[in-house]
């Protein structure tokens, strides 16, 4: 078994593969800062204030984008080696499918009925910013609506106070 997680001659690769006595690693190689060589599920990879764990990557591979049936049983076999980690079963896998399909939908919404943020003047870009806020104020708080929005809020506050300076 080879799934690759990421492949890129830059950047290097991540690859669920079996190892010896059927158990599966990670298999890291040419990626920058990171030594080359098989990881067990629990092992940091990178160390540091917020260190990450071998799991952690895997998980997120799993759960948040759209694979194969061979990669998720793949991704389940390894992370199951580490029971106190992160998992990655059928249900979250199910509902964070669901939950990105809905962001998605809700992001090309939202961006086809906004203008491109680039483009508007300094006064056009304050009408957005306190029309932004009170769409905001109409949306559940966790909604994805809300997210995407307050990303909008923020990047057009960005842009504001480049006017600014």
């Amino acid at each position: 078994m080879n799934i690759f997680l990421f492949n890129s001659e830059t950047e290097g690769s991540l690859i669920l593969t079996e190892a010896p006595a059927g158990r599966v690693v990670l298999r890291i190689a040419g990626a920058p800062q990171i030594p080359d060589g098989d990881y067990a599920p629990s092992q940091v990879i990178v160390p540091g204030e917020a260190p990450s764990t071998a799991a952690e990557y895997v998980f997120d591979w799993a759960i948040l984008k759209c694979r194969t049936d061979a990669g998720i049983e793949a991704a389940q076999r390894y992370l199951r080696q580490w029971p106190a980690g992160p998992q990655a079963e059928a249900e979250e896998i199910r509902q964070a499918q669901i939950a990105r399909d809905l962001l998605l939908q809700t992001a090309e919404t939202l961006n086809a009925s906004n203008p491109s943020l680039d483009q508007l003047s300094p006064d056009e870009l304050r009408d957005f910013i306190h029309d932004l806020i009170d769409r905001l104020a109409d949306e559940p708080p966790e909604s994805a609506a809300a997210m995407i929005i307050r990303m909008r809020l923020k990047l057009a506050v960005t842009l504001l106070g480049g006017f600014a300076e």
